[in-house]
Order: C-alpha cells, then sequence, then structure tokens
C-alpha cells in the first residue's frame, strides 16, 4: 500500500512541474488549450472531445481512461469539462519554482528505490 501511495505522491509532484512548465512559457494558453480540445466550440468538453484530441495525437485512449480524465477534472459532476474547472485543473497548486519540485521528485524517488528497491519507471524515467 505504501508503494502505490508513493507512486500517487510522485505522480503529483511530476503533474505540478508539467503545470508549472506550461505557465511560464509565453506561448501556452488554458483558453487556446481548452478550445483546441472542444472541437464543437460549446464550451464543454465531454468525453467525445477528449476521445477526438487524443486520437488525433496518436494516443487511443479506452471509454474508462476517458472517463477517469473527465472525473479527475470534473468538479460539479456532469461528466464534462468546463473551462473554469479547466483553468483550475491546470493553475499550478504549488507557489513553490520548479528547481524545488524536481529536488523534491528525486528525493522522493530515491528513498522509495533505498526502501523498497523500486524498478518500476514512468515513462523514460526510473521511479527511484
Amino acid at each position: 500500500m505504501a508503494s502505490i501511495l508513493e507512486r500517487e505522491l510522485d505522480l503529483q509532484r511530476r503533474e505540478e512541474i508539467l503545470k508549472q512548465d506550461c505557465e511560464f512559457r509565453h506561448d501556452y494558453s488554458q483558453y487556446n488549450a481548452f478550445r483546441s480540445i472542444d472541437r464543437y466550440n460549446d464550451g464543454r468538453i465531454d468525453s467525445f472531445n477528449l476521445s477526438t484530441f487524443l486520437r488525433n495525437q496518436g494516443h487511443f485512449a479506452t471509454e474508462r481512461e476517458l472517463l477517469a480524465v473527465i472525473r479527475r477534472i470534473d468538479t460539479d459532476g456532469d461528466a464534462k469539462i468546463s473551462f473554469s474547472e479547466w483553468a483550475d485543473f491546470l493553475r499550478s497548486c504549488d507557489p513553490a519554482p520548479r528547481q524545488t519540485l524536481q529536488d523534491d521528485l528525486n528525493r522522493s524517488r530515491a528513498a522509495s528505490a533505498e526502501k523498497y528497491g523500486s524498478r518500476a519507471t514512468y515513462g523514460n524515467s526510473p521511479l527511484r
């Protein structure tokens, strides 16, 4: 159980780093990102819009994966993502600078590897 929770914390730290990376880019706009997924410009992202966007990016998500993403971002329970829900989700929660978050993630990975001898990976980087 501890390993699962540690991986969840690692995932949250990585997500926070990605959010901050987006916020610091001069060419990034939450609104434009939302509009690129909201294919029919109805002000909501549903599983169909999300599926179409991901498929165009080369990822063929299952219905279960799509619903998991929607549930994670949808705060009012209507199974659709509004722009305000989208903006809240993409806003970084931690005021710490990116390097501090990266240092925390590296320390967490090292502690996990030392304690559990984990050889698991997320993407191309080892979970250590």
